[in-house]
């Protein structure tokens, strides 16, 4: 994913999220093996898309959070890790105290 520095970035949500339906297949697959496999499932697209029509790349607060399509930057991951974080602690699957 490359953005110029003077485009509008609400398009690039929009893009992202026609990347992630195209990867709906792929990961659906992936769901069903791992708990077929009695793992849990986690898709991290979830926390970063909305189930409408984009997906978060920007924050005014943190600036930009990926770097590609499919990798972020530091200020990404420190975004989508304290959400992954509270859902886990949220849904049981981690202590809130460690």
């Amino acid at each position: 994913l490359l953005i110029r520095y003077n485009d509008d970035l609400n398009d690039f949500g929009e893009y992202a999220f026609r990347y992630k339906k195209n990867n709906s297949t792929l990961n659906e697959s992936i769901r069903v093996l791992i708990k077929k496999n009695n793992y849990i499932y986690i898709n991290l697209e979830d926390f970063v898309c909305d189930k409408y029509d984009s997906c978060l790349i920007y924050d005014k607060a943190h600036g930009l959070l990926y770097r590609d399509t499919t990798h972020w930057t530091i200020e990404g991951a420190s975004v989508f890790g304290k959400t992954t974080w509270k859902y886990l602690i949220n849904n049981g699957m981690i202590p809130s105290q460690i």
